[in-house]
């Protein structure tokens, strides 16, 4: 148990008790037992080999529920639609691969980005700064984009930055090659970035300027 919560960030349910020394000492509390959530490791080959036993349609209702969504609902009206939704997974597993998802508040971006993957990270308005998303110079230490699968900006159009000329050169350069220099510092990374903004259902339309309001 000791080695598993050394190994990083790990979820499971923790037993506590407290305990009370003699004397005048405070008492503390101390974890004596520890059962994770996840302890097996995927068998990939086993995944495949149950794939075989599904056909396309099955199967990508199979995801979708794990998505946490109903294949079921009325929301989806056909294949092609199931599809598009799937492509939200891609940053999951695609390296350096940018996106923009643009809808109205309660159509679950915020929950995918936040809670489907411990591996990404979600930013969820305030100020972002360039020490922040890539690489600080006064603590030498990487930032979002070295340790994540992908970073969302949430809400993009309440994030305010510590400078706006500084961040736009470094999203630039780092969304088309993913490459960054701080300083004299360059470095490599494989997130992707996501901008996920919130507009009105009226303006949900293909054929109309659908960025207008950020």
């Amino acid at each position: 148990q000791q080695g598993l919560l050394k190994e990083g960030e790990n979820w499971g349910v923790v037993t506590m008790q407290y305990v009370e020394p003699d004397g005048k000492e405070k008492g503390y509390a101390e974890m004596v037992k520890f059962k994770p959530f996840s302890p097996y490791r995927p068998d990939f080959d086993y995944y495949c080999q149950a794939r075989e036993h599904f056909d396309l349609e099955e199967w990508v209702d199979f995801l979708i529920s794990n998505m946490e969504y109903n294949p079921n609902s009325t929301s989806f009206e056909s294949l092609d639609q199931k599809l598009l939704f799937l492509t939200r997974l891609l940053v999951f597993v695609e390296p350096n691969l940018n996106m923009i998802e643009l809808a109205p508040k309660g159509t679950g971006k915020s929950y995918l980005f936040g809670r489907v993957s411990k591996f990404g990270w979600l930013s969820s308005g305030g100020v972002m700064s360039r020490a922040k998303m890539f690489y600080d110079i006064s603590k030498r230490t990487q930032g979002l984009v070295c340790n994540n699968d992908y970073v969302a900006l949430d809400e993009v159009q309440t994030i305010s930055f510590t400078d706006i000329d500084e961040m736009r050169a470094a999203l630039k350069g780092y969304m088309e090659s993913g490459v960054f220099t701080v300083g004299n510092y360059e470095g490599v990374a494989d997130s992707g970035i996501i901008l996920l903004g919130n507009i009105s259902q009226d303006n949900m339309d293909e054929y109309k300027s659908m960025f207008s309001e950020l």
